[in-house]
């Protein structure tokens, strides 16, 4: 169905939508030359090819302030990835100063 002449590819109905999420898998705190990122893997546990597979850090202070945010594509931004296949990740602040007690990680995909 198009909208003003643009195709409308949005689901209609529950069967249409993926089932599952693309979720982290594993991850780890590191320091590098005194840079903080995080590595780790995402899994496709949806029933279709994810693509574009966005990971956000959310890095907070021990008082649960935000001190910063980055953002990474998981594995090979032009290969979507396959149901139940894993991605690497790999996000980082080019900031040295940047206060991490704990993160948060959010994952989208198309």
């Amino acid at each position: 169905m198009s909208k003003n002449g643009v195709l409308d590819t949005t689901p209609t109905n529950e069967a249409e939508k993926p089932k599952g999420k693309v979720e982290v898998k594993s991850d780890a705190l590191k320091t590098q030359y005194g840079y903080k990122h995080i590595v780790g893997e995402v899994v496709n546990n949806t029933d279709r090819d994810a693509s574009f597979i966005k990971v956000t850090a959310t890095y907070y202070d021990k008082d649960g302030k935000v001190t910063g945010t980055d953002s990474t594509y998981a594995g090979d931004f032009n290969t979507p990835l396959a149901p139940t296949l894993t991605a690497p990740f790999d996000v980082g602040s080019l900031d040295t100063s940047l206060v991490v007690d704990h993160y948060k990680l959010d994952v989208t995909w198309n």
